[in-house]
C-alpha cells in the first residue's frame, strides 16, 4: 500500500503544528545473583522523542567510498528533497 502520509493514533503520541512527540516505555528485566539465588526484577526505562514536522529542503548523506585510492574516505552527498 502506498500513501502520501500517515498518522499514529495512540495515547502516547501528540501532534502539534510544529512537532510530533511520543513517549515510549522500554520494559526489560534485571537479574541479580544473591547468594545461590537469582533474583529477577522488572525494569522500565521511559524515553521521550520529539521530531519536527517541517522537513528541510536539503538533506546530507555521508557515503563511504570503499574503492577509493585512500581506502575508505567519507564523501558528502547532497540530497534534494521533494515537496
Amino acid at each position: 500500500m502506498h500513501v502520501e502520509s500517515f498518522e499514529v493514533d495512540a495515547p502516547n503520541v501528540v501532534y502539534s503544528d510544529q512537532f510530533i512527540e511520543s513517549t515510549y516505555e522500554y520494559q526489560t528485566t534485571k537479574v541479580e545473583k544473591r547468594g545461590n539465588k537469582a533474583v529477577v526484577r522488572p525494569v522500565t526505562h521511559t524515553y521521550k522523542f520529539r521530531t519536527e514536522r517541517n522537513v528541510p529542503k536539503l538533506g546530507m548523506m555521508l557515503v563511504r567510498a570503499l574503492q577509493s585510492p585512500r581506502g575508505g574516505e567519507l564523501l558528502p552527498a547532497g540530497c534534494p528533497l521533494r515537496d
